[in-house]
């Protein structure tokens, strides 16, 4: 660069002057645009440089920064940035790699796991990651009698099946060893160990400030809290420990209620990044020059849960017709415009285990199927069959504000409410608050409710068992909403678990998936890419496809 630089402003200069004043006025004027022009060229070519301030925006504060009590996207999206779990995913991916754990192995019969820890790292309190504390962590998390053990633990209840669950023991054997020992085999465990709910935190400060630690979290992330003001920001602040990429010096958390206001407030840059764009807004940000669009993998699932406790939605003839009035497609490109696609089961195409081409009910016509369109006629038979010819009234429950599967519940809603009117069938619609929709669903109150799922470990397990097994009904926040129980489905799962070989769990995935689409508990919607944008100072952003970002490799060029 600067040889070019030099060659060029030579040779402007004329080659047979002579006049020594001429010189004299000439090479000043060059060493100053050698000189501008270099600084530029360096400027130009600044690396990532740590300091400056991130500012997320977003519709919805976190509602705890405790990761074991948390079950909300809100929530992780924060303690991704404060905790760090054993193992963790890759910056694109669900494959599992290293975390606080350096390296681990298990026993041939997959019931002992031995994790080894790094060492030299530190919570944010000064405490040292040690074997004795990550089994503090496991002990708090599995066990009810625990003193610690203050708040739900959801997470860890859906994923260990119970409290403690398929865990037998946790110990330290030495300073920088944990063993983990089960009481069978659990296939899905590295993948669920990476999970946001199980970040490590301080015994320390969980036992200093035990039901608050939600407002006080300590971990060994990248960033600590700073302060908390609920209801409008979370800012957070460097760890200047941290042993790893670590670039902005804040991460603001910026809450702005109003899906309108939050893209105005982002357009006039007083937001850096926003997530869950609409369709309308995902088309401006790839418009302006001065705007950067994401598309994030879809591992997710939008759906409307059929309360198979209430009539008539426990009869499976009336649920198989509510499936085949729904056009998906319609949904995919009026209402997704078109960052969806139709969903023809539980498991979106980046999960393996799937059932390639299943078209969603067994009675769906050829062509409906091959369309993800509605078959009415198909429909009518059987509502007429099931003693419904003339239809129903029912209500449909719908969540406040936008969410990755779901940027436009209410229109979605709207769409639904028209394709199950060709039935006859009289939908209501009615808007629930955020956290009365997700406890009024899991306790069973609703008829019908569009609701949605985010993949967050990359296995069929992570799907499957957990929105459809019976064990993960009532008492939660999210889980089987649909009240549904198969029996055989269960012991399918739960042989699925327990086998180590991807084929062969491959296998019984798709009979489950069988048995599910028989059954229609449920009706899939469509597997979504949500849409992020950030403007262009902000650089080194990856959007994960689990919607949980790691922000601490983001520069900001400003």
């Amino acid at each position: 660069m600067r040889l070019k630089i030099h060659l060029k402003i030579h040779l402007k200069i004329p080659l047979k002057i002579q006049q020594k004043r001429i010189l004299i006025a000439v090479f000043p004027v060059v060493a100053l645009l050698v000189a501008a022009l270099l600084g530029a060229s360096s400027r130009s070519s600044i690396g990532p440089k740590p300091g400056g301030i991130l500012t997320v925006g977003r519709l919805s504060d976190s509602i705890t920064l405790d990761p074991a009590n948390a079950t909300d996207a809100e929530s992780f999206k924060v303690t991704r940035q404060i905790f760090e779990n054993l193992v963790q995913y890759n910056a694109t991916t669900t494959q599992v790699v290293p975390g606080l754990a350096a390296r681990w192995e298990t026993s041939r019969d997959g019931l002992t796991w031995l994790f080894h820890l790094r060492h030299g790292i530190y919570f944010h309190d000064g405490a040292p990651l040690d074997a004795p504390a990550v089994v503090a962590n496991f002990r708090r998390w599995m066990n009810q009698d625990d003193p610690s053990h203050l708040g739900d633990f959801e997470y860890w209840g859906y994923m260990f099946g119970g409290f403690p669950g398929l865990v037998r023991a946790v110990e330290a054997v030495a300073p920088d060893t944990v063993k983990l020992t089960l009481r069978f085999p659990y296939a899905p465990l590295l993948s669920t160990l990476a999970m946001p709910p199980f970040g490590i935190a301080s015994p320390a400060a969980f036992q200093k400030y035990g039901i608050d630690f939600g407002r006080h979290p300590v971990g060994t992330g990248p960033f600590a809290l700073e302060k908390w003001l609920p209801g409008e920001r979370i800012i957070l602040q460097a760890n200047p420990n941290y042993r790893g990429t670590r670039y902005p010096g804040r991460v603001i958390f910026e809450v702005v209620g109003d899906p309108s206001r939050l893209f105005q407030e982002f357009r006039a840059g007083n937001l850096d990044i926003i997530e869950n764009l609409t369709p309308e807004q995902a088309a401006i940000v790839k418009q302006d020059p001065g705007l950067n669009l994401y598309l994030r993998q879809g591992v997710n699932l939008a759906f409307l849960s059929l309360n198979t406790t209430r009539k008539p939605l426990d009869n499976v003839l009336v649920r198989q017709a509510i499936n085949l009035a729904i056009n998906k497609a319609r949904l995919a490109t009026e209402i997704y415009g078109g960052l969806a696609e139709p969903a023809d089961g539980p498991l979106p195409q980046s999960v393996w285990g799937r059932v390639p081409g299943n078209p969603g009910s067994p009675l769906r016509s050829r062509e409906a199927s091959s369309s993800s369109g509605s078959d009415l006629p198909a429909a009518r038979t059987l509502l007429k069959k099931a003693g419904y010819e003339n239809g129903f009234a029912v209500t449909l429950w719908v969540m406040p504000l936008p969410r990755p599967y779901l940027p436009r519940p209410l229109a979605a809603a709207e769409a639904i409410r028209a394709d199950l009117a060709g039935l006859g069938i009289s939908v209501r619609i009615q808007e629930l608050d955020w956290a009365d929709f997700l406890q009024k669903t899991s306790q069973g109150e609703h008829e019908m409710a569009l609701m949605g799922w985010t993949g967050e470990n990359g296995d069929p397990d992570n799907f499957i068992h957990a929105l459809l097994d019976p064990t993960n009904i009532g008492g939660g926040t999210f889980g089987n909403t649909m009240f549904y129980r198969n029996p055989k489905l269960h012991s399918l799962l739960m042989q699925a678990r327990s086998m180590t070989g991807e084929a062969a769990r491959s296998r019984l995935y798709q009979k489950a998936q069988a048995i599910i689409q028989a059954d229609a508990p449920w009706a899939p919607l469509v597997h979504t890419t949500p849409a992020v944008a950030t403007n262009h100072a902000v650089k080194g952003y990856v959007p994960h496809p689990c919607g949980y970002d790691n922000l601490a490799g983001v520069w900001l060029k400003r």
